[in-house]
């Protein structure tokens, strides 16, 4: 239906003027209107004919908004297209059937839910816009280039197997040891929970990365989901757990990572540079290492481009590792995205942080699942990363011979010092 304008003979003579190799200027011919006019036709009610119309009218270009400037798009594009859509040939050669009653049903039924759970009713449709325009998108351009789309399940047992004998590895002798081990352990047993929302909050030094992998490995099992997606603020840390990934899963398995943002270097052929830039554009990879800002104009560009791999985040475990660096102008679209995709999409989000940021109470709160933390750690578990103490002297006034006195006890005693002073005065004083 989105190709209904193809059947045309003006279409048909682009084609033949292609084939031999005369002048034909791509999209000279206006064939993706007539299925988005065919759909306002058919589709009695407004809001899902809307919907339908503006996925297949702009599955060339960019996402448009559906209402600009008090008029609709699309009747705009439409009355000044007119005389070339040759709709009459159109709906002669080919007039898909469209289940009214299925999509509308299924719309609404998204609306309900959203309302029992508190969400935006108009934003989650927001949403599935973009992912019907996103699946559109892909499945066309792979279409086009004669790519066939592996729909096997993803069988996650061989990089549970890498990862267990990787954590056999490690010695656990040490106090620090074995609460790693005991964070880890629950992280791996908590891939049995039901799908959600969840945090894991984990001190610095706690191990995070390699727990964060073990939850969403045994997850990804349980559930059938298709791929891990790692989401990190810091491209230093992206790197490194890119790296530790690779290491545990070794090189038989090195082409199921992808990593993607602005720091990649460039690849050696053009072969490999059209095979990595496939990747990037669907990313239809195991697992995945991008930033947020890739995150988030996946989801809130209205480029083509951009939006192809947002259906790809459905039926996927979403690690955001150091979710408190999550700017606070980007909370909102950040807690609705998480929400959406778990709520529509069936996928399982874990907030990784030492330090959890509130993000479930604000104005539009992440629903963060029942018993949502996949660690717990008592009081003695903690203080064992507990490996600086205070100590506020700043009640009485020091001298620089005290201080200095202070600093030669600390390496007398075998312990190293670092004093720091807001003056060159105070230092040479000191």
């Amino acid at each position: 239906m989105h190709d209904q304008g193809k059947f045309t003979i003006d279409f048909q003579h682009y084609l033949s003027r292609s084939l031999r190799g005369e002048n034909a200027r791509r999209g000279e011919v206006i064939h993706a209107l007539q299925g988005a006019k065919s759909a306002l036709d058919a589709i009695t009610d407004p809001v899902v004919s809307d919907i339908m119309g503006a996925v297949i009218a702009t599955h060339h270009n960019e996402l448009y908004d559906i209402i600009a400037e008090g008029e609709r798009t699309l009747t705009k594009k439409l009355h000044i297209n007119e005389k070339n859509l040759h709709y009459e040939e159109v709906i002669s050669a080919f007039h898909p059937e469209i289940k009214e009653e299925t999509i509308t049903a299924e719309i609404y039924n998204a609306c309900k839910i959203s309302c029992s759970k508190n969400l935006d009713p108009f934003f989650m449709l927001h949403l599935m816009t973009k992912v019907l325009y996103s699946c559109l998108v892909d499945a066309d351009r792979c279409d086009a280039a004669g790519l066939l789309i592996d729909k096997k399940e993803s069988d996650w047992s061989h990089l549970i197997q890498q990862l267990e004998a990787y954590l056999d590895g490690f010695t656990k002798t040490t106090d620090l040891d074995l609460i790693r081990n005991k964070i880890s352990m629950q992280c791996k047993e908590s891939g049995s929970r039901p799908k959600g929302i969840y945090t894991l909050s984990v001190p610095t030094g706690g191990g995070k990365t390699l727990s964060s992998l073990r939850f969403a490995l045994e997850h990804a099992k349980t559930h059938g989901l298709k791929r891990i997606i790692y989401v990190i603020p810091y491209l230093s840390i992206l790197d490194q757990t890119a790296d530790t990934i690779r290491d545990i899963i070794g090189n038989e398995y090195d082409q199921y990572v992808l990593e993607h943002h602005s720091d990649i270097d460039p690849v050696e052929s053009d072969e490999e540079d059209e095979h990595r830039k496939l990747l990037t554009s669907r990313w239809d990879s195991r697992i995945i290492l991008t930033t947020m800002v890739q995150f988030l104009e996946t989801i809130y560009s209205n480029k083509a481009s951009k939006l192809r791999k947002f259906h790809n985040m459905s039926e996927a475990v979403l690690i955001f590792d150091e979710i408190q660096a999550l700017p606070v102008k980007c909370v909102r679209l950040f807690n609705n995205a998480v929400n959406f995709l778990h709520v529509f999409g069936n996928s399982t989000a874990v907030l990784c942080t030492a330090t959890q940021p509130h993000l479930n109470k604000v104005k539009r709160p992440i629903i963060l699942s029942d018993n949502h933390p996949l660690v717990t750690l008592t009081r003695s578990d903690q203080k064992v990363f507990e490996r600086v103490r205070l100590e506020d002297r700043s009640q009485s006034p020091m001298s620089y011979v005290q201080i200095a006195e202070l600093a030669k006890a600390q390496l007398d005693a075998g312990k190293s010092t670092l004093i720091i002073l807001n003056t060159k005065g105070d230092a040479r004083g000191v």
